[in-house]
């Protein structure tokens, strides 16, 4: 046994060596924006392993049960111990539960994308772990998947988490469909988006941008100007371009938060360091730091650049 894992692990690393030398190289998978759910949601199905801290949590629900859970109880039945993990199969639920649960999802749908699908890394270092009885990567993250019903049959899409508090609400929903104590929902009103920071140091392959664009602090209510814009960047065989920090109309900026919408913005995944990014503030103070795939940063930057054009123009 012990010799077979010592070439299941062999074997891993000459793929290793493989992928480095180019020999192998991962495929590009390209990402596809959803105009809308792809059919009528029929269930919903959260995972999230607990490791260490027994708070192992499964879910599947549909409209009129829950198909299957396990979990650790809140409050242990009399006679059940902390460490019994507990199961159910078949527990019909009401026609309000599920409503609750659909409207959430609902409400998270344009923020929440499709998971990726594993990369040939991805799949070496889970292959290696399995075989040499190891843990894999990422068992520790919580999943949610939706189960739609569409023309073609039932179509099962696994998402990222969304990087939105209204997934706390979710997930207590959840719990509270599987171990019913009386939790407190929480309900979150989704913060307004009101302005765009986006911008890149210059390298030796790149040219430097700041674009900013977003609702002036210290515009007083009613002004019909409340929001400014200023923008720095080059294109190609041209001249720099720089439009100096003007106030424009609450008009523009709608114009600009409904082509957000259109292109999942607030959908793309929270950012650290990477590149490109942009950073989103919203009306209640706070803002979030998003990493932008190709296609959309270069939507956004297009965009943008027409923007400060037309605007130096008039």
């Amino acid at each position: 046994m012990l010799g077979g894992k010592k070439t299941a692990v062999a074997c891993g690393l000459a793929l290793v060596s493989l992928v480095a030398m180019g020999c192998l190289s991962p495929q590009p998978s390209g990402e596809e924006k959803d105009a809308g759910p792809p059919g009528a949601l029929s269930g919903v199905m959260y995972s999230c392993p607990g490791g260490m801290t027994r708070d192992d949590f499964f879910i599947w629900v549909s409209p009129e049960a829950i198909v299957e859970t396990f979990y650790y109880p809140e409050s242990p039945p009399e006679g059940m111990g902390w460490p019994d993990l507990c199961t159910k199969e078949d527990v019909p639920i009401t026609a309000e539960q599920w409503a609750d649960v659909e409207q959430v999802v609902m409400e998270l749908y344009p923020l929440m994308r499709p998971e990726p699908e594993p990369s040939l890394w991805d799949r070496l270092w889970d292959g290696i772990g399995r075989l040499s009885g190891g843990v894999l990567d990422g068992v520790y993250s919580s999943s949610i998947t939706c189960i739609w019903k569409t023309e073609a049959g039932e179509q099962r899409i696994a998402y990222s988490k969304p990087d939105d508090d209204r997934i706390f609400t979710l997930v207590a929903l959840l719990r509270e469909l599987a171990d019913p104590i009386g939790r407190d929902i929480p309900r979150y009103t989704p913060p307004v988006l009101c302005g765009i920071r986006m911008e890149q140091s210059g390298t030796l392959f790149s040219k430097a941008y700041v674009f900013a664009l977003g609702r002036d602090a210290s515009a007083p209510e009613g002004e019909e100007a409340p929001y400014t814009y200023r923008a720095r960047f080059s294109r190609f065989g041209q001249p720099p371009v720089r439009l100096r920090q003007q106030k424009v109309p609450a008009a523009l900026w709608e114009d600009f938060a409904a082509f957000a919408a259109k292109i999942g913005l607030e959908g793309q995944t929270t950012a650290l360091w990477e590149k490109p990014c942009c950073t989103l503030y919203y009306a209640d103070g706070s803002h979030k730091r998003k990493k932008l795939d190709k296609e959309t940063a270069a939507q956004i930057r297009e965009y943008l650049e027409n923007l400060a054009l037309q605007l130096l123009e008039e």
